[in-house]
């Protein structure tokens, strides 16, 4: 699994995000509400990256954590790379 920490903090990034996501063949998952309790992060939000509906529910006004897992391919890599925080 890849996990990194972005900001897709605008409307063309979502969409832009969201179609790398859902042309990946593993799970992409977005962690929003950062919590530490006894030394753990924790978030409060856990959605899939395939799910418009689940991006835009989000604040994204601050960076946001993704966990990638299976091999990451060009598409999605270079649209991280693009959002990195």
């Amino acid at each position: 699994m890849i996990e990194t920490i972005v900001l897709i903090d605008t409307m063309e990034k979502i969409k832009k995000f969201n179609v790398a996501c859902q042309h990946h063949m593993g799970d992409v998952t977005v962690c929003s509400g950062r919590n530490i309790a006894d030394g753990k992060e924790l978030y409060k939000y856990r959605i899939d990256g395939k799910s418009i509906l689940g991006l835009y529910s989000l604040d994204l006004s601050t960076p946001v954590k993704v966990e990638i897992e299976g091999d990451i391919d060009e598409e999605l890599k270079s649209v991280i790379n693009e959002m990195i925080a």
